[in-house]
């Protein structure tokens, strides 16, 4: 069995219950756990976890797994667009009540009542008064599964962990995808007749050492950005009557954008263009250059004016990657590749 660095002291590790003990120790035991873990655990999309499940396969060595592969080729994942995921998410805003009065100023004050409290859901667009909005109290999520209290763990790792993709197709954009990583740690979790796997934050000077590669057809990936738009915009009463999304490299860390957009609302249309220049230097450190903004619409062309000393600010603001990065994920390569197909590849170790 391949030793496994200790977790350390960190946040609660992630669990994963299988089922009944003991552990499984057959590959296609082991399989049918995941489906069964992973699909109740309330996943984006069963169907997508349905289809990517299908195609994995694990080689068992002990408690070690010597090789994870998942071949996600010729897929057709349907994951949610940003603006459901937004919309499932929102909940509707609530008008906290004052002490001076009811939200609603046309509503005359009942002399006889107390101090309000509480909130009052918006309906419509009302006049809310000056009583502050917030986010009505929501159920909290469910507690995650945790471990059995006393249970027995047994270190071990993914020796091999490949991820291939020639080509899946997410929301009908063909996506290539290779990437592979070794050593991960992971435990076996034995207690209370039930078994299932822990990942735990890793030991002090573990890092993860593997590559990636991901690339798109640029054509495609446009085409699906403006649907997304569209989408988005449409929710709005607003119809995007223009789109042109250019992407050049313009260096091995470098990309540069260009896009040209025009919309309308009724009687009421614009149009903005916006370019730029974004770099990665050595040290994970992202930059952004020659940022422009321009409209032919007086109005949008105001705004922008108004706008430019917070867009200079944001511009010339340089973003350190790596401070959002686990700190057991050291980046040594980033690669940037943009023409017919926008690629991004990269190393860790």
């Amino acid at each position: 069995m391949t030793a496994a660095p200790p977790p350390s002291a960190g946040p609660d590790p992630d669990y994963l219950d299988l089922g009944p003990g003991p552990r499984p120790e057959a590959e296609a035991e082991l399989l049918a756990r995941l489906r069964t873990a992973l699909l109740a655990a309330d996943p984006i999309s069963q169907s997508d976890v349905e289809q990517l499940l299908s195609r994995l396969t694990v080689d068992l060595d002990g408690a070690d797994v010597d090789a994870l592969v998942l071949d996600a080729t010729g897929l057709e994942l349907e994951l949610p667009s940003l603006a459901d995921a937004a919309a499932d998410a929102a909940p509707p805003l609530t008008a906290v009540m004052q002490d001076d009065g009811p939200t609603n100023p046309l509503q005359p004050p009942d002399p006889s009542a107390g101090p309000a409290s509480g909130a009052t859901a918006l309906s419509g667009e009302p006049d809310v008064g000056d009583g502050p909005l917030r986010a009505p109290d929501l159920p909290p999520h469910p507690e995650p599964p945790t471990a059995p209290p006393g249970a027995r763990r047994t270190p071990a790792s993914v020796r091999r962990a490949v991820l291939q993709a020639r080509p899946v197709h997410v929301r009908g954009v063909p996506v290539e995808i290779e990437a592979d990583a070794s050593d991960l740690p992971f435990s076996w979790v034995e207690g209370d007749g039930r078994c299932g796997v822990e990942v735990a934050e890793p030991a002090p000077g573990w890092r993860l050492r593997g590559t990636a590669r991901a690339s798109v057809p640029t054509q495609e990936l446009v085409a699906a950005v403006r649907a997304a738009a569209e989408e988005e915009l449409g929710r709005q009463g607003v119809r995007l009557t223009r789109f042109e999304l250019e992407l050049s490299g313009s260096g091995r860390r470098a990309l540069r954008a260009r896009v040209r957009a025009a919309v309308r609302k009724g009687i009421l249309s614009g149009s903005v263009t916006a370019s730029g220049t974004a770099s990665v230097d050595d040290d994970l450190v992202l930059h952004l250059h020659d940022v422009r903004l321009t409209s032919r619409n007086l109005l949008l062309a105001v705004a922008l004016l108004v706008l430019r000393g917070r867009i200079r600010a944001a511009v010339g603001r340089p973003v350190p990657l790596a401070e959002h990065l686990p700190p057991w994920v050291h980046v040594t390569d980033l690669q940037v590749g943009a023409g017919s197909t926008l690629t991004l590849s990269l190393r860790c170790g």
